[in-house]
């Protein structure tokens, strides 16, 4: 039986270490984090149950919170679900894309986490002998009443009884 892996709570240092060290190579133009951006880091790992953040354009928050934060959720095992929210269906599926290529192609994270590529795309190894994760994503559009509205979607769910794949 293998021994179940004990992930840290989530913070802005954890979250600064994993973007730096497995994300990095997939953002444009990579600079180091500003001090807000681990104040947002910082917030999205509050005991808040509702939070928003807001920033111009040009400030890296889909590289910061969309990529990096939902990934770090579900690689560290603290959700089990991550709703992506965007403009259009496109930009929700461009978020969602994005994930599942730094998933399939990071053999940084594929050793911190223990996934393996399968014939199917990224499996996760199991926690223990009843517990795996499983992945999926779809992404989502619908009109509002002000302008288009999109909504992504990734899962990560715990089962036992099938490979996870995305």
């Amino acid at each position: 039986m293998a021994e179940k892996v004990v992930y840290p709570k989530l913070n802005a240092q954890i979250l600064e270490g994993f973007a730096t060290s497995c994300l990095t190579p997939y953002y444009d133009e990579a600079s180091q984090f500003a001090n807000f951006h681990r104040e947002w880091w910082e917030i999205c790992c509050s005991n808040d149950k509702f939070i928003a953040i807001a920033a111009p354009r040009g400030h890296s928050k889909s590289t910061t919170i969309t990529i990096s934060y939902a990934l770090a959720t579900v690689l560290f095992r603290e959700r089990r679900y991550v709703l992506l929210v965007a403009d259009t269906e496109a930009q929700a599926a461009l978020f969602l894309g994005t994930i599942k290529q730094i998933l399939y192609d990071s053999e940084r994270i594929h050793q911190l986490f223990g996934l393996e590529k399968g014939p199917k795309g990224v499996v996760f190894e199991k926690d223990s002998e009843t517990d795996q994760l499983t992945m999926r994503g779809r992404a989502y559009a619908s009109q509002g009443k002000n302008r288009p509205t999109a909504t992504a979607w990734a899962v990560a769910q715990r089962t036992s009884s099938r490979p996870g794949t995305w």
